[in-house]
């Protein structure tokens, strides 16, 4: 099956009309385990998907690994991949992700950060994680939850983003909002 592509702005990137999101394989709404996430991800290959789309939050670091696990055995010029930043995974002895994120770990939980060194963090972590050296699209992931997470975003976070476009290291850049405000009241 052969999926259309579409060029994403004024970036050489081409994503398929249809992706994958990952938040199910990272345990969401119920458990998947990591066979079947990998069964899927390689469903969705067969199908001609080659646009997906991940975050730290999605079961706290899970998708991106199982992810990253999955490409690491397929053409790095045959994918795109886009992940989040602005939560950084925490050790934790109470997580309250594995209530939302079915099967992740007990032991992990995200906290938000969108300070600069937050950012740097976790887009590092995500490189970890996904077991690559660079991500294609980069959002930052819900700076409109608190209100203070907007200023926070401002000063450090777009920041952080920006430097890691200008150094090779991110293609294209995108915010990832459950409202329309902020950018409003952006100058």
């Amino acid at each position: 099956m052969k999926i259309n592509k579409r060029k994403i702005g004024n970036t050489n990137i081409e994503v398929t009309e249809l992706g994958m999101g990952t938040a199910p394989i990272g345990g969401w709404p119920i458990e998947v385990s990591e066979n079947d996430a990998l069964s899927t991800l390689e469903r969705a290959w067969e199908k001609g998907i080659r646009y997906f789309d991940t975050a730290p939050l999605y079961g706290t670091g899970m998708a991106e690994e199982r992810l990253g696990k999955f490409l690491k055995r397929k053409n790095r010029n045959d994918f795109v991949v886009a992940t989040k930043v602005g939560r950084l995974i925490v050790d934790t002895d109470s997580s309250k992700a594995a209530q939302k994120f079915i099967g992740s770990p007990q032991n992990l939980d995200s906290i938000f950060d969108f300070s600069y060194d937050g950012i740097m963090k976790s887009f590092e972590d995500s490189l970890n994680r996904l077991q690559l050296n660079k991500i294609d699209i980069l959002h930052l992931h819900d700076p409109d939850n608190h209100p203070d997470h907007f200023e926070q975003a401002r000063s450090g976070a777009i920041k952080a983003m920006i430097k890691l476009k200008n150094e090779g290291l991110v293609t294209a850049l995108g915010c990832g909002l459950n409202q329309n405000e902020m950018f409003r009241t952006m100058d």
